[in-house]
């Protein structure tokens, strides 16, 4: 009866514990599940819109002129904006409430929005240098958004290695102050998620860049000779 006893006491013991266990891992599940869920609300709502003028700075707009071609900054961002405007195309970046975070999400965003600027170049200006018909402002276009883009992949290309390094320098910073709080910082939590993502995203966005800048290149040169083709 001793024996019984004790059998039914460890098999008691057994299951609360499995039960414990059982609960611990289901709301562990759950708070995982809802982290992730929030995570990727705040990807997709907490976003603020970059200008023009963001992406494109002024060193890229100088560019011209230091390869002599005459276009003043007036003309060149109004051609911009006229032609992402026109095919919907708008660039974003994540907000954060942290300045140095902000900063380096900013930088990310712009390397992002090259790849996306870039992508559009090559597939606008195959749609303008197919036709036969010498549309010189159409081309003229087309040259100002190859260039600007070049230039915009040339710097992204070089700031790639730089901003990584600086990114993993504030992720670990973040996660040694979030480690010493003494309260859970949520804020903390999610820019130390955006800035790794940034990583993520830095380390395969740099061969596509590569592979971008001989094709704008490419079309950069096409256009300025089908310019002076249909000029003389």
């Amino acid at each position: 009866m001793i024996i019984f006893y004790n059998f039914k006491n460890r098999s008691l013991v057994f299951f609360v514990i499995f039960f414990i266990i059982s609960v611990l891992i289901f709301f562990s599940s759950c708070l995982s599940s809802y982290r992730t869920l929030f995570i990727a609300n705040n990807n997709e709502t907490d976003q603020i819109e970059l200008h023009i003028k963001d992406i494109f700075q002024e060193d890229i707009i100088r560019s011209f002129e230091n390869h002599g071609y005459n276009y003043n900054s007036l003309f060149i961002y109004s051609v911009l904006q006229q032609m992402f405007e026109e095919s919907n195309i708008c660039f974003f970046m994540i907000y954060s409430e942290d300045n140095t975070t902000q900063d380096a999400l900013k930088e990310i965003a712009i390397i992002e929005s090259a790849e996306k600027a870039s992508s559009f170049a090559i597939k606008k200006s195959e749609e303008i240098l197919s036709n036969d018909s010498s549309n010189i402002e159409a081309a003229e276009k087309i040259f100002i958004l190859s260039f600007s883009v070049k230039q915009l992949l040339i710097n992204c290309i070089k700031n790639i290695d730089p901003l990584k390094e600086e990114l993993e320098q504030i992720i670990e910073e973040k996660r040694w102050d979030m480690e010493y709080e003494e309260e859970e910082d949520y804020e903390l939590f999610f820019d130390i998620i955006k800035l790794e993502n940034g990583v993520s995203c830095l380390n395969k966005i740099k061969r596509t860049l590569l592979i971008n800048i001989e094709e704008v290149t490419k079309i950069a040169d096409k256009t300025i000779n089908y310019i002076k083709h249909y000029s003389d």
